[in-house]
């Protein structure tokens, strides 16, 4: 849950058509296993969360727009490196 999370924690729901997810979905590998017809049965419109305010990133906000709007919201500078515990 968010509230276990520490540090700021930011929540996004990318508002877009059920038409355009299957648009963008079909760019990826993953449309070979999953079809538009078992994806239509998971798509609510507006899903959004009920226990908290959610960030709308819409149909037409770019990758980089959302990107730079996420850093800004979060207070980050830029991504953060990862951390390979094996190390």
């Amino acid at each position: 849950m968010s509230r276990d999370h520490v540090g700021v924690t930011g929540h996004y729901y990318f508002d877009i058509p059920f038409e355009e997810t299957i648009r963008r979905h079909a760019t990826r590998p993953l449309s070979q296993k999953v079809t538009a017809a078992e994806m239509r049965g998971w798509y609510r419109t507006r899903d959004v969360l009920d226990f908290t305010a959610e960030h709308i990133i819409g149909v037409t906000d770019t990758l980089d727009q959302t990107v730079v709007r996420i850093l800004a919201d979060l207070a980050w500078e830029s991504p953060q490196p990862r951390v390979d515990a094996r190390t």
